[in-house]
């Protein structure tokens, strides 16, 4: 069993996640309501995505978290978080939806990537784990880039300066003058970054929307997952 149940189950640290891997699966902690309550603990692993929530529901029966007399479950703990939106991963995630979650992750795992990357960089995320697979399914509209620096060359403040800097002529100007060892990057990046969130890899342009998270039905995501 689990350390943790319905009633002191540990928050999910906000953090920056390493880059999803298409091989990767979801591991969810599920345990019982109805056990719990009765002063047992019997979470056990399930890794998505599975078949269907057909699967879910034998998966249940079989390892004896669901019978007659015990129907409710929850989540304990997940041994990743693949996004940045511990409120989306908690106690009452639904598991057909993040079943749902873990198929559409492997087949658009670029786009999950983007997306990834976007909430690393500390923007609000969707309300829920449909808005979610709906910014998956958009990730092309998401106002994310990288910066032109690597990540070895200075802050984020500093590389989202020369970001600018390269897309708005200023390095050009710089560079002909033989200034830019002299220009004060990271101050100009600070002063600029009112407008975006920074990350650390990228930043998202602050004055353009996000997706719409009710564009798809679960059904429509369902088709672009299989």
């Amino acid at each position: 069993g689990r350390a943790c149940g319905p009633c002191d189950h540990k928050e999910l640290d906000a953090r920056e996640t390493e880059a999803i891997d298409v091989k990767d699966v979801l591991n969810v902690w599920v345990g019982s309501y109805g056990y719990y309550a009765e002063g047992e603990l019997r979470d056990q692993m399930l890794s998505l995505p599975v078949e269907g929530d057909g699967e879910i529901a034998d998966w249940l029966r079989e390892v004896g978290l669901v019978d007659d007399r015990h129907e409710e479950v929850y989540i304990s703990d997940y041994d990743e978080m693949p996004f940045d939106c511990p409120n989306l991963f908690g106690e009452f995630a639904d598991l057909g939806e993040l079943n749902l979650l873990a198929k559409l992750m492997r087949a658009m795992p670029e786009e999950a990537e983007r997306v990834r990357m976007a909430l690393a960089c500390g923007i609000d995320g969707p309300g829920s784990l449909v808005g979610l697979m709906n910014w998956i399914v958009q990730a092309d509209d998401i106002p994310y880039h990288e910066y032109s620096e690597s990540r070895g060359c200075g802050s984020p403040e500093e590389r989202y300066g020369r970001s600018v800097a390269e897309g708005d002529g200023t390095m050009e100007l710089l560079e002909a003058r033989g200034l830019e060892s002299y220009f004060d990057f990271g101050l100009f990046g600070r002063d600029a970054s009112q407008d975006a969130y920074l990350g650390g890899d990228g930043y998202v342009d602050a004055c353009c929307g996000m997706p719409d998270e009710d564009l798809c039905s679960l059904a429509e995501i369902e088709e672009m997952a299989a």
